[in-house]
């Protein structure tokens, strides 16, 4: 990911951070979470709930401006995909009947 993904996209900062880093950096943002029952909030990175590096639903840390480099690298100026993969990989799947508009039956 760092070679082919992070570094061709101008994404210098971004990267899979392990819980500790996450802990001592002060320019990572920390999520909160509620207490169901109390509504209090707590820092959800320090909780046993905190995902481990990696995951299939992500792991990866960044900032907005890297994030809007990797639209630009996937979408607008071909580093990490051709012009026709890039509209594969953004469009829509599913044709929607015209007499529904955008809502389906």
């Amino acid at each position: 990911m760092r070679r082919h993904v992070f570094l061709p996209a101008r994404m210098r900062r971004t990267d899979f951070c392990t819980k500790p880093q996450i802990l001592a950096a002060d320019d990572v943002a920390h999520p909160d979470a509620a207490d169901p029952l109390t509504g209090e909030r707590a820092d959800f990175t320090t909780t046993e709930m905190f995902p481990l590096v990696g995951t299939r639903a992500g792991g990866a840390h960044s900032t907005v401006r890297e994030l809007l480099n990797f639209v630009r690298a996937v979408h607008e100026d071909g580093t990490l995909l051709e012009a026709a993969f890039a509209e594969l990989a953004v469009s829509g799947k599913m044709v929607v009947p015209a007499a529904f508009g955008p809502y389906l039956p």
